[in-house]
């Protein structure tokens, strides 16, 4: 092979390896995760969840009753305070629920604080959306 043909032949290598990487980078682009219940349930797991709400979504967990409010029950779509399908409970699960709660000083007044579910701000908006889907499912499994 001449030195000229040589040359193209390694440039329309070159040119093919480089299309190739370009196709495979805005394939994983296209192909991105999409939330599921079965991750919602690892997650669930990994991120305490179940210490306030209880194993299967009651509202039972360990922690619950020193809790004031208590945890909801997933099996109760009314409990749900600002909304019950995929999208309002992964915002709840971005900003927390915090609620005011009146304590006694022990002198006869009052004060109040801050209490509630702590927001998870360290998920990706997928991660959110798959524990939704998988609170969703434990009302349903309640059935």
């Amino acid at each position: 092979m001449t030195g000229h043909r040589a040359l193209r032949r390694a440039r329309h290598v070159g040119t093919v390896v480089v299309v190739a990487l370009v196709g495979l980078a805005v394939g994983a682009c296209q192909r991105a995760p999409l939330p599921t219940s079965r991750e919602g349930r690892a997650l669930y797991a990994e991120n305490g969840c179940a210490s306030c709400h209880g194993a299967t979504g009651r509202g039972d967990g360990p922690v619950s009753a020193t809790l004031d409010p208590r945890p909801r029950d997933f099996r109760d779509a009314a409990a749900f305070k600002k909304g019950f399908d995929v999208t309002a409970i992964a915002a709840t699960v971005a900003n927390g629920l915090l609620v005011d709660v009146p304590v006694s000083d022990g002198r006869g007044g009052n004060s109040h604080h801050r209490q509630g579910m702590p927001k998870f701000e360290h998920l990706s908006d997928v991660e959110r959306q798959s524990l939704a889907l998988y609170v969703i499912a434990l009302r349903g499994e309640a059935r």
